[in-house]
This record gives structure tokens, sequence and C-alpha cells, in this order.
């Protein structure tokens, strides 16, 4: 029990920025694996929600690869009674009717579409080949600039939503598509409303973009950036060329990712990291030092906005940031509901948009 204790405290204890464990590679890499946990939990509890109907159609799209090694699962799991259990069976239920609910089913075929192309054109699971590269290239370049620290800020929405939706192109899953397009929906209007008003204006109106602007960021860093901008556009095209549009419960499914990530994101990805820079001073020099800390640079991670409204943001919409100082429980609530009902909004834009470009 002792060392159970002692597990969850080194995981879960990440208030001190300048504990050593931020800095090396095992902390930050189980942090990220968690968290992509979470995410990946919720889509494949919204995949396994949807109808019967669905799994066998999707079933016979698969190649023979990915249909045996789902059979093999499913004949595991029933062998062992797993499926006939009325928990699971509950489990369900709940499920579908927390993510798929049936409010939210307002085209059942357009809900659980497949994609289809023709033979010889580009498919879906090139496009994400090249979603999967990018993230690769993406988390090596940071690596690269930062070290094992920025494994903590790949656990960010807007990057596993790229990992996400990869998958989900390559498994031909569109449902899931759409509620990565969803779930970062905010974010990324966001960043339109930056880059309009930096082109327009010179300056950042929000300030959700504006470390761009700061002369330390790295080029790469802003070239990986830029899927902020591409990347709802990308999966409104993938969507709309190859299937039905977005499904109308993408909303349902990425309300449940945002809150999933966020409260993964409190629990094991710290606020700050501090990094202590090496003395160049003479022993002589440390000994007048009357043991006084040495200086130090800290890098502002603040995933997901987990931990408080992000600062540049705040300066111009003050009252985002009014709970950034109460408890986290009361914080996470208010997180959750200006980024809900955002959602909400531009879920109903999306949504009409994709049905008036697909008719």
């Amino acid at each position: 029990m002792a060392s159970l204790c002692r597990i969850w405290s080194w995981f879960f204890d990440v208030s001190n920025p300048n504990d050593p464990k931020l800095r090396r590679w095992l902390h930050p890499t189980c942090a990220l694996a968690f968290n992509a946990g979470l995410a990946l939990l919720v889509a494949v509890a919204a995949f396994l929600a949807a109808p019967s109907e669905f799994h066998e159609l999707w079933l016979q799209r698969q190649t023979p690869a990915v249909a045996h090694f789902a059979q093999h699962l499913t004949d595991l799991a029933t062998s062992v009674g797993l499926v006939s259990l009325p928990a699971f069976q509950w489990l369900r239920r709940t499920a579908a009717a927390l993510l798929l609910p049936q409010e939210l089913m307002f085209d059942r075929k357009q809900a659980f579409a497949l994609y289809s192309w023709d033979k010889g054109s580009i498919d879906p699971k090139s496009l994400g080949i090249f979603l999967a590269v990018y993230v690769a290239l993406m988390l090596a370049s940071r690596l690269y600039e930062k070290g094992a620290m920025m494994l903590y800020d790949a656990a960010w929405a807007c990057n596993l939503s790229l990992a996400l939706t990869a998958l989900a192109l390559w498994l031909n899953i569109p449902l899931l598509v759409s509620a990565c397009s969803c779930w970062v929906a905010v974010d990324q209007l966001l960043w339109y409303v930056d880059s309009l008003s930096f082109v327009v204006r010179g300056r950042f109106l929000v300030g959700v973009a504006k470390y761009l602007a700061n002369k330390d960021t790295p080029w790469t860093k802003k070239l990986f950036s830029t899927h902020h901008l591409w990347f709802i556009p990308f999966t409104t095209f993938v969507n709309l060329k190859y299937a039905d549009g977005h499904s109308p419960c993408c909303l349902s499914v990425s309300m449940f990712l945002s809150l999933m990530c966020v409260l993964g994101s409190r629990c094991c990805t710290p606020y700050a990291v501090c990094h202590p820079e090496p003395s160049t001073r003479s022993k002589a020099e440390d000994s007048r030092r009357d043991g006084k800390p040495e200086k130090s640079s800290t890098d502002v991670l603040n995933v997901n906005v987990s931990w408080r409204c992000w600062a540049d943001v705040t300066h111009h919409l003050p009252f985002l940031g009014m709970f950034d100082d109460k408890p986290w429980y009361m914080f996470v609530v208010w997180n959750q509901l200006i980024w809900g009902l955002g959602n909400c909004f531009l879920f109903g834009l999306f949504l009409t948009a994709s049905n008036l470009l697909r008719h």
C-alpha cells in the first residue's frame, strides 16, 4: 500500500515547478500516455455505443488485417462472457445515452456514415498518414527545442485531436473526425480572429496566437502551429468529399473529450517547469551568496488551460479569468461551461454549413 501511495504521489503531485522529475523523461511520458489514454477511452466508448448495423458495415470496409483483429477481439470478449455481462450492457447503454443521444440524431444516416471513394483516387487513409507524419514532425521539433518538457505540451487538445483524427481517418470513422473538429472549434475560431486582427490592425485581438510574435519563438514552432488554421477546413473537406458531412453526434462526444482532457491535464501536467541555469561563478563567489538559490528560467505550460485562463487572453477578455484563483473544481466547471457554450454555438454553425455544402 505504501508503494502505491508513493507512485500515486509521484504521478499526480505536480505542484512544485522545481521538481526534477518534471525535467526528466519518465513523468512527461507517463502524463502524455495518461492524457492520450483518456481521449482514446472516450473515442472507443463512442465507437462501441454506435448501433450494431454501423459495426457490421464498418467491419466490411476494413482491410483483412484490421477486420481479423476486430473479429478476434469480439470473439475473445464473447468467449469470456464479457458481452453478456449486465454491467457491460449497462455501460454500453449509458455510453450511448451520454455520447450519442437521440436528441442529436437529426439524420441517422449522416450520423453514422462511412467513407467511400473511387478506386485510384486519394483515400482518407492517405490523409490520415499525412496527419500522423505532421504530428510526428511537430513533436520531434519541439522535443529538439525544449526537451522532455514538450511531452506535456503534446497533451494540448489541438495536438491530441490531430492524432485522434489521423487514427479515425485510417480506421474509417467519420464520427470521430467530426468530434475532434468540434472539440477544438472554440480555440481555432479565436485563432482566426487573432490572425485577421493581426493582418488588419497589426495586433492580436484575443491573444491566443500572441506567442507567434515573440522574438524567442523558433520558426519551427510557428510552422507547426499552422494546424490551428487549416485543421477544421481540412476535416470539413474530408467529411464532405468522402462521407455525408459532419456527424450531428459530434457535439456530445467533443464535450466529453474536452472534459477528460482538462481533468487529465490538471491532474498530471504542471502549471510551469523551472530550469536552473548552470552556474558560471567561482567557488569564492558562491560562498558569498549566503545560500541564495540559483537563478532559473521558467516555462509556463498551463496545458489545456487547466490551471488558469491564459494571461494573453484575460488581458483582452478579463471575465474569462474570474475563477482563476478559486478552488480547482470551480475553475474546471467554469472552464467547461465557457468551452461548452462556445462549442454549442459553433456546432450549430458547423452543422448548418456542412449540410449546405453537402447539398
